[in-house]
C-alpha cells in the first residue's frame, strides 16, 4: 500500500486497501471496462472497413451488385458505431457500480476511490485513484435535499406520504457511494476547481466543504438534484 494513505487518522489499513483493489481489479466489469471500452469503436470500425477493402479486392469489375452493398456498408457502419457506443455506456454503468461496491469498504475511513481511464487504443492505461475525502458534512446535505424533495419542497406538511429518517439516511448513503465514481473522476481530470478569474467563467456554485472545488454535496446536488434535462440521445449512449 502506498505510504501516503497511511498518514494522518483516520488511517486506511492496508487490509482495506487491498480488499478495496481486490473488489476492483477482479471484477469483469472492471477487466472489460480496462481492456476493451477505448478500443471498441475502433476495433468495429478496423474490423468493417476491412470487410469493404475484402469485398473491392474480389469484385474488382464493380457494378451494380458493388454500388448497393457500398451504400448497406455505410449504413451498417453507422449502425455499429451507435451499437458500439450503448455497449460503452453500459460498460459505464457497469463501472460505477464495481467502484460503489469498492467504496463501501473505504468511505468510513474518509477515503474514496474511483477509476480513470488514459490514453487511447494500445496506450490505453486505468489509473485507480485514491482521495482523502469526509463524506459526513455530504451526506448531511444530501438528506436535507431529500427530505426537502420528500415533503414536495414545503417545509411544513407537504406530502402526506412518511419518509423514515432512517429511509432517507439510507438512500442519501447511497447516492453517495453512487456518484463516488464521477466524482473522483472528475475531481483527477480537475474539472470541478471553481474559477479563479473572471476571464474562467462563473460558477453556479460557492465553496462549501471543499474550499478549491466543488464538494460531493454539490456535485450530486448538480447531477440529481438539478439536473439539466438531457438530449434524447444521452439516454442511450
Amino acid at each position: 500500500m502506498p505510504s501516503i494513505l497511511a498518514i494522518d487518522v483516520p488511517t486506511l489499513t492496508g487490509e482495506d486497501y487491498i480488499a478495496t483493489i481486490k473488489a476492483l481489479i477482479e471484477d469483469s466489469r472492471f477487466k472489460m471496462f480496462s481492456t476493451i471500452y477505448s478500443r471498441l469503436i475502433a476495433i468495429w470500425m478496423t474490423f468493417w472497413i476491412l470487410t469493404l477493402t475484402i469485398t473491392l479486392l474480389f469484385q474488382s469489375k464493380g457494378g451494380w451488385p458493388v454500388m448497393i452493398w457500398c451504400l448497406v456498408w455505410a449504413v451498417l457502419l453507422f449502425v455499429g458505431v451507435y451499437a458500439c457506443a450503448m455497449i460503452r455506456r453500459r460498460i459505464r454503468i457497469g463501472l460505477n457500480h464495481v467502484v460503489e461496491k469498492a467504496n463501501k469498504i473505504i468511505v468510513d475511513r474518509h477515503f474514496l476511490t474511483g477509476v480513470e481511464d488514459r490514453g487511447q487504443l494500445s496506450c490505453h492505461k486505468v489509473v485507480i485513484h485514491f482521495i482523502r475525502f469526509n463524506v459526513g458534512e455530504c451526506t448531511a446535505d444530501v438528506i436535507k435535499q431529500l427530505k426537502i424533495k420528500s415533503t414536495g419542497g414545503c417545509i411544513f406538511g407537504g406530502n402526506s406520504e412518511e419518509v423514515t429518517d432512517e429511509n432517507i439516511e439510507r438512500e442519501a448513503a447511497s447516492l453517495i457511494l453512487k456518484y463516488s465514481q464521477e466524482y473522483v473522476k472528475s475531481v483527477v481530470k480537475k474539472r470541478l476547481i471553481f474559477p479563479s478569474k473572471p476571464i474562467h467563467g462563473v460558477s453556479n456554485y460557492a465553496p462549501k466543504h471543499c474550499k478549491t472545488q466543488m464538494c460531493l454535496c454539490q456535485f450530486i446536488d448538480e447531477k440529481k438534484f438539478n439536473a439539466k434535462p438531457k438530449k434524447w440521445y444521452e439516454k442511450y449512449i
